[in-house]
Parts: structure tokens; C-alpha cells; sequence
């Protein structure tokens, strides 16, 4: 756990000593996503306790690692969303409780079987 703590520590150092400031981070990478999904986390945590509202979207269409990390559910995701004509954008956020973290899943369970590219 504490090299996790200590990578946070890193990025959010990197983050802040640069010079252009953005309002997005964006983790992309393959092969064992379980460490990285780990950070991302604990990165939302805590920029949602520093009072920055922050949104996690899950791009990984095998699986909706984020939903199980929260302990929340939703029926809807991103993969719905594209698909769908009749699905709002408020549909597919899911807000966690007691965080000012909200996720928006990778999509719904039946189409999980499919590899996305």
C-alpha cells in the first residue's frame, strides 16, 4: 500500500509543478490493470476530499472494475450510452456515496462478452 501512496504523492507532485494546468488526467495502458485502477482510485478519493468534483471513466469494456471498487451498481454505462439514441448522458453517472466521486461504468453486463477494438 505504500508504494501506491507514494505513486499518488508522484503524480500529484508532477501535476502540479506544471506549468499548463488541465482539468483532466487520463491513465491508459495494457496488460495488468489492477495496480493502475488502484491509483485511479485512490487519485479520485482524493481530489473528491480536497473538494474537486471528479468523474472516473471506465474505458476497460471487459469488466466494470470501478462499480465493484465503489460498491455501487448500475445497469447502464458508456457502451450503452454510444449505442443507444434514448439514453441521457445523467442516466450512465453514477454518483458514490459520501465522495464527490461520481464513475461512469464501461457499459452493461450482456454486451461484456464482446471484445471491444
Amino acid at each position: 500500500m505504500n508504494n501506491i501512496k507514494e505513486s499518488i504523492r508522484q503524480i500529484n507532485t508532477n501535476l502540479m509543478s506544471t506549468k499548463k494546468r488541465s482539468n483532466v488526467v487520463a491513465f491508459m495502458s495494457i496488460g495488468n490493470l489492477q495496480p493502475q485502477r488502484t491509483v485511479v482510485a485512490n487519485m479520485a478519493v482524493m481530489y473528491g476530499q480536497a473538494k474537486k468534483k471528479t468523474l472516473i471513466i471506465d474505458t476497460d469494456f471487459s469488466e466494470n472494475i470501478f462499480l465493484d471498487t465503489f460498491k455501487v451498481e448500475s445497469k447502464v454505462g458508456l457502451l450503452d450510452y454510444l449505442e443507444k439514441q434514448n439514453i441521457d448522458m445523467q442516466e450512465i453517472i453514477v454518483k458514490i456515496p459520501g465522495q464527490n466521486v461520481s464513475i461512469i461504468p464501461s457499459g452493461s453486463d450482456e454486451k461484456k462478452q464482446y471484445r471491444i477494438f
